[in-house]
């Protein structure tokens, strides 16, 4: 990430089979960044998606 001038400003893992990631969604909203990732199993993703 440094080679390439970006900054990560949370980087947060959450665990599996979560039910809420509303303190995460939080802290991205705080800090508008101009890239957001999710990484995850499919069952995951798609909770992390439909929450997004």
């Amino acid at each position: 990430m440094r080679r390439l001038g970006t900054t990560c400003v949370i980087d947060d893992q959450l665990p599996e089979n979560f039910a809420d990631m509303s303190v995460t969604l939080e802290k991205i909203k705080a800090l508008k960044p101009d890239l957001f990732l999710v990484s995850g199993h499919e069952s995951t993703a798609i909770s992390a998606m439909s929450q997004i």
